[in-house]
């Protein structure tokens, strides 16, 4: 355990990197922001974080594989690039707050479903090495104009908010393309038709 008066709001990469005897943690009030702290940790199966937390920076969690559960608090506003890669988590809640989201963050990840709030303002990177993902929702005023999905074989809905344009599909990937259903914007969908599966 932390000191309860950690002389830092943030918690860098070199902290607990590789730390793989690591199991249990919990992160004390007053950190705002984790930034690669515990990539590698190979052990950890816990960790609880604060309500001060704002970020989960990049490569946070990564190579975490025996990480299957996080609770993260609603005052997150940014989960960052690869934040939960190659982790066991197979369901995730996104908080409430959330304004920044990397799809790599949940890259390699059991997870089969992505709902986003409707404060999420980015969203950066493919839908991509997800082989469980079954749902995945964006909100309708996300600005996200193009999108390429590949590598989830199991999907069945996409829920594409009212500014996508663009959209990369890679059917050959999916296990039943015929239960797959994208729902587009109406002024794209007839542009698209043949490339959705019935």
């Amino acid at each position: 355990e932390f000191p309860e008066n950690v002389p830092t709001n943030k918690i860098w990469r070199e902290n607990f990197i590789q730390c793989g005897n690591l199991q249990t943690i919990s992160i004390p009030n007053g950190v705002e922001v984790l930034d690669g702290t515990f990539e590698g940790c190979t052990g950890l199966t816990e960790i609880l974080l604060p309500d001060t937390l704002i970020e989960i920076g990049d490569w946070t969690f990564k190579d975490c594989p025996s990480l299957s559960t996080l609770t993260i608090p609603d005052t997150v506003t940014t989960i960052g690039y690869s934040a939960c890669e190659n982790t066991n988590i197979s369901s995730i809640t996104l908080p409430s707050n959330l304004t920044s989201f990397s799809m790599s963050a949940v890259a390699n990840c059991p997870i089969e479903e992505l709902i986003f709030p409707d404060t999420v303002t980015t969203c950066e990177g493919d839908v991509a090495h997800l082989p469980n993902l079954k749902k995945i929702v964006f909100p309708d005023n996300l600005e996200l104009t193009s999108l390429y999905i590949w590598e989830c074989p199991n999907l069945e809905l996409v829920v594409f908010p009212d500014s996508i344009q663009e959209i990369s599909f890679d059917s050959s990937g999916l296990n039943n393309p015929s239960n797959c259903t994208f729902e587009v914007p109406a002024e794209i969908a007839e542009y698209y038709q043949n490339k959705f599966p019935e």
